[in-house]
């Protein structure tokens, strides 16, 4: 149903699986690094790293350690504080992220990845409207935020705005052809408008690329958006 769409887990987890495949970088970084000749702040933003890294392979009591580094270096991180608030968000804890991203905002406010995380906690919460200037406040600082604009597409369906969701998520795709989840996102739209001649237009391009993509031996993801797609157009 269009009023319980929430936030995409997907959206949140994206930052965590890039950054496991530096883990063993950042380790050896770590092991090497010479305190006195590096700034504090450098040092805080490796320790970050180290933490988001070590979440990503599903170690968050490492990832805590590295947390709790940075922030012994540098009171208030930045970069931390916004891997914790993910971390939180990617196993479910929206409730108690929000806290954490509200201070994250009131500290840093240009940051548009705290703005999409706020966004993301409100959609979650069925606050839609809230969620829709959260996103678009993180597009206004970052125009090139995908994900931002992907969760503004998703409030909008939420919302019951179908037609305005179709739209954007037609800009995405323009912008990024390969995007799964602007497609699966596109789908549900022009099936929530009752336009079913797009709407399979759309499932067999998605088909296309979910086989160009396995072709490529990439991860089931794809195949599960597929499905989800075509569950969602029958």
């Amino acid at each position: 149903m269009a009023g319980k769409l929430g936030a995409d887990p997907a959206l949140i987890a994206l930052p965590f699986a890039k950054a496991r495949n530096r883990l063993g970088k950042y380790e050896e970084v770590i092991e090497d690094l010479q305190p006195t000749a590096y700034p504090l702040a450098m040092r805080a933003d490796l320790w970050a790293e180290l933490g988001k890294a070590r979440l990503g392979n599903n170690d968050p009591a490492g990832a805590e350690i590295a947390y709790a580094e940075a922030l012994k270096l540098v009171p208030h991180h930045e970069s931390t504080m916004l891997n914790q608030a993910w971390g939180l968000m990617q196993r479910g804890s929206y409730a108690e992220a929000a806290p954490l991203v509200a201070d994250l905002l009131s500290r840093y406010p240009e940051n548009a990845e705290a703005w999409f995380l706020m966004a993301s906690v409100q959609q979650t919460q069925g606050e839609f409207e809230g969620a829709l200037a959260h996103y678009r406040q993180a597009l206004q600082l970052d125009p090139k935020h995908q994900r931002a604009a992907l969760g503004e597409a998703m409030a909008l369906l939420g919302a019951g705005q179908s037609e305005q969701a179709a739209g954007l998520l037609q800009q995405v795709l323009a912008a990024d052809p390969g995007s799964l989840q602007a497609h699966y996102l596109y789908i549900r739209a022009l099936k929530e408008l009752d336009r079913k001649d797009e709407a399979t237009v759309a499932l067999r391009q998605a088909s296309d690329l979910v086989s160009t993509l396995a072709a490529e031996d990439l991860s089931n993801d794809s195949n599960q958006l597929l499905l989800a797609a075509t569950v969602t157009f029958e």
